[in-house]
């Protein structure tokens, strides 16, 4: 992919980002139907808070997500 690129993935389509290169990644993404930002406003981190990049990938963060993913359509194969 290059910059301007896009996916539309089918729903119920397993995938997963990756960001393989030393550079920064905007991910803008949009969902259907409405309703998933409650899964962002359930376990986002503020960008405005202190260490916000470090508290959203703790180890704290992931295992909240994948005890509730289920709750939010996602399903996590381990």
């Amino acid at each position: 992919m290059v910059a301007g690129d896009f996916v539309d993935l089918p729903p119920n389509t397993v995938h997963t980002f990756i960001n393989n290169t030393e550079e920064n990644v905007i991910w803008i993404t949009g969902w259907r139907p409405k309703g998933f930002q409650k899964f962002f406003n359930d376990f986002g981190i503020s960008s405005t808070q202190e260490g916000a990049q470090e508290k959203s990938v703790s180890q704290e963060t992931i295992q909240k997500v994948m005890e509730s993913c289920e709750r939010y359509g996602m399903f996590v194969r381990r």
